[in-house]
């Protein structure tokens, strides 16, 4: 039901995203209020529908994998925000949220 694309780019560590998230923090007016209820006003997360769009839950999760071993310094979220501050945390936090493992996540130093 719905075909995504991120966008890596290696020399800067940006990650673009066109509707995978959000995080809308100077949302007003009615935009504000729609942020407000999907959770993104407050932290990027991936709302809910685009969620129900999503036909197989599984090959999607298993998509993102790859996301899992990427830093990146910047997300940028085509419809509202660049997060350079936390970028990385934030997509974790986001393939928390989506239930994608951890377990091809990269090694700590």
């Amino acid at each position: 039901r719905l075909n995504e694309s991120l966008f890596f780019h290696h020399a800067s560590g940006t990650l673009i995203a066109t509707d995978f998230c959000f995080y809308m923090p100077e949302a007003t007016g009615l935009t504000g209020l729609f942020a407000s209820l999907m959770g993104i006003k407050t932290r990027t997360r991936c709302e809910p529908a685009f969620r129900i769009l999503i036909k197989d839950k599984a090959a999607f999760r298993a998509s993102l994998l790859p996301l899992r071993t990427l830093q990146i310094a910047h997300l940028t979220m085509c419809h509202h925000h660049v997060l350079s501050t936390g970028a990385d945390e934030a997509l974790q936090q986001v393939l928390d949220q989506l239930k994608v493992p951890r377990s091809m996540e990269r090694d700590e130093p």
